[in-house]
């Protein structure tokens, strides 16, 4: 004698899972960074600022590895850089355009030094302190 009751759409799960999407993808971006540079430091390679990561000097910067098995590796690191890199921009458009459906983003804003992403990343990540109601059964009496 159970039956579903909609409550309404809230709108705050999908900019959760976006949040959390680009979280993700941002972390696994920046360890996958810090393996590059792992990996040139431990060859004796100086490799500091970004300029490692740039396509356009990626051949130059692969000649400077002497073996072959670690500048497949290298590559191999680059070729991941790049994916988590085009995931990520794919990604932020959605997440922005997603975020500008809700008042608390536009709050935080306001705030100095909070810039879209982060406001979006807070409002997502933060709406699980705020109970959200879920789909629930209830019985007719």
């Amino acid at each position: 004698m159970l039956r579903p009751v909609y409550h309404g759409e809230h709108g705050l799960r999908t900019l959760r899972e976006l949040a959390r999407r680009y979280q993700t993808i941002s972390q696994d971006l920046n360890r996958v960074m810090k393996r590059v540079k792992a990996l040139y430091r431990g060859w004796g390679i100086a490799c500091a600022g970004t300029q490692v990561y740039a396509a356009r000097y990626r051949q130059e910067w692969l000649e400077k590895i002497q073996h072959a098995g670690v500048r497949r590796r290298a590559e191999l690191l680059y070729q991941q850089v790049d994916g988590l890199q085009g995931l990520r921009r794919n990604l932020r458009p959605e997440f922005l355009a997603e975020s500008r459906k809700h008042k608390a983003v536009k709050l935080l804003r306001q705030i100095p030094c909070i810039g879209p992403i982060r406001a979006a990343s807070l409002a997502g990540t933060d709406a699980d302190a705020a109970p959200v109601p879920k789909q629930t059964a209830t019985m007719d009496l």
